[in-house]
């Protein structure tokens, strides 16, 4: 399978997007809690995963690496964050109830 150019861009995008927001959401430490810090960054990295996952996916570009590393994504990748977002509710109410 040939080596996609727009798959590698859109996934160097995401990576700077996260960083980005992530460099956004540290300006606002004084003023947001950590709660909805961690909620808000795992909220926009499920909207990047899922948009590198389908630009990946629809380009047929899975496996541009020729068999040297994985680069297969599988489509269970895009509940990561929201089961972590799940998790961290969980564990804020928890918190409350003590």
């Amino acid at each position: 399978m040939a080596r996609d150019p727009l798959a590698g861009l859109v996934c160097l995008a995401g990576f700077m997007v996260l960083n980005a927001f992530g460099l956004f959401v540290w300006s606002r430490r004084q003023k947001w809690s950590v709660y909805a810090a961690i909620q808000a960054f795992l909220a926009v990295t499920s909207i990047v995963v899922a948009v590198v996952v389908l630009v990946v996916k629809t380009r047929g570009a899975e496996d541009a690496m020729s068999g040297l590393v994985s680069t297969e994504l599988h489509n269970w990748s895009l509940a990561v964050a929201p089961a972590l977002m799940g998790l961290t509710f969980a564990a804020k109410l928890r918190t409350r109830r003590r």
